[in-house]
């Protein structure tokens, strides 16, 4: 094998710090950072939304291109269409070809998935391998409705994407523009969809960030050649007293389980009640508003590392998606900060309980919600000592070998 150093790797993503949507930003950050760590050459390759063309985030090198967009806020979520439209295709072309010739790379590797088009023809340019990781749906299915156990996770046709998921998507309160302009950005987003696909079957290699995600893009006939988990940071988590509270952070959306969550929490009968802690927002956000319980409180959108203080003092974590959750990083951030999760047997949220051993799974509905809360405000201290006794081996799956794995992958690709 070569050594590390020839290693070159520019990673495409479509956001970055410090215009952060969720988790994939964060798990690109740290693994860059763990790949330098280790000796590669790691660059960030991102669209400039507002901040400095080029800076250094914790040693990571951020080049941005010019995106003819300024954010004033940076948690603004943009259009899909704006990341899939022609001139996104030929503007982002441009500045990667640009980036190229000026800072050479071995490797290009696609964190999000509306820059695998611009990879796949520069690196064919420059006859460089392309890497892609997976991180959610939208390749198989813009709403992913379809993609549920009773459908055996088959990614539905053009037919049920407009008469189907298109009504699921107006009966959850989702819909965002007028009928006949929704139909036809479904129509838009269905053969995006298509297009993905097509470079996803063209890459050299494609990961999925868990084993349930790899299984349901291996079922809608598409190659995962590897699984490898999202990245954590390695600083040393620092202890804190833990606080009367439960915290659920993330959408505030049916797919999350927010409104189970609060039904569960609010016909929950029990002495001491902890606090519920709600971190983030979504089009749910009017179920808390209606909700009596003056336990619950909201906090808002607020920042990554404001969440994981959040975290670090909660007795425990919910995470009671409904849907496939691709991976979970919430839940992910809570085991290696010591702090035990509850979460539904969905997607990839079964394997993080599985492997850290701290916490319970259950199923995503009422009454296995409320009997899960219940064991865990009796178990937490239980589960917390486990996560403990475990945590060189979690820090060893979670920090250390998804940079080891992906340096493998690099360097037979050389």
């Amino acid at each position: 094998m070569q050594p590390k150093s020839k290693l070159k790797i520019l990673m495409l993503s479509e956001y970055y710090v410090p215009f952060d949507r969720g988790g994939s930003e964060w798990s690109t950050h740290f693994l860059a950072s763990e790949l330098i760590r280790r000796g590669a050459i790691v660059s960030i390759f991102t669209p400039n939304f507002g901040s400095k063309i080029f800076e250094r985030i914790d040693n990571v090198p951020v080049y941005r291109f010019p995106s003819g967009i300024h954010l004033t806020h940076s948690t603004r979520v943009l259009t899909p269409f704006y990341f899939s439209n022609p001139l996104w295709l030929i503007r982002s072309t441009f500045y990667l070809w640009l980036q190229l010739k000026k800072h050479p790379a071995t490797h290009l590797h696609v964190q999000g998935k509306y820059l695998l088009p611009t990879a796949f023809i520069v690196g064919k340019l420059f006859q460089i391998p392309v890497i892609i990781t997976l991180r959610d749906y939208i390749p198989l299915c813009p709403y992913g409705y379809c993609l549920t156990r009773v459908n055996q996770f088959h990614a539905c046709n053009f037919r049920r994407v407009i008469f189907s998921d298109l009504q699921l998507l107006r009966k959850n309160k989702l819909q965002k523009y007028y009928p006949l302009i929704s139909e036809l950005m479904a129509c838009y987003g269905w053969f995006i969809a298509l297009v993905l696909r097509f470079f996803i079957k063209h890459s050299n290699q494609v990961v999925g960030i868990s084993q349930a995600l790899s299984n349901i893009y291996i079922k809608n006939n598409l190659v995962v050649h590897k699984t490898i988990y999202n990245s954590y940071t390695d600083a040393k988590v620092t202890p804190v007293l833990r606080k009367n509270y439960i915290i659920f952070a993330g959408r505030f959306t049916r797919g999350k389980g927010f409104d189970l969550l609060l039904s569960a929490y609010s016909k929950l009968e029990i002495e001491s009640k902890p606090r519920l802690v709600l971190l983030g927002d979504g089009p749910l956000i009017n179920l808390y508003r209606e909700c009596k319980d003056t336990r619950v409180e909201w906090k808002g959108h607020t920042t990554y590392k404001k969440v994981q203080t959040y975290i670090r003092s909660a007795l425990f974590t919910i995470i009671p998606s409904v849907w496939e959750e691709p991976f979970g990083r919430v839940a992910l951030e809570s085991i290696l900060q010591g702090v035990p999760v509850l979460v539904t047997s969905r997607g990839g949220l079964p394997e993080i309980v599985k492997i850290s051993g701290g916490g319970l799974i259950i199923e995503p509905d009422l009454d296995s919600l409320q009997m899960g809360i219940t064991h865990l405000l009796k178990n937490h201290k239980k589960y917390r000592k486990i996560l403990t006794e475990r945590r060189q081996i979690l820090h060893q799956k979670f920090c250390t070998e998804p940079a080891f794995k992906y340096e493998r992958l690099y360097l037979s690709l050389l």
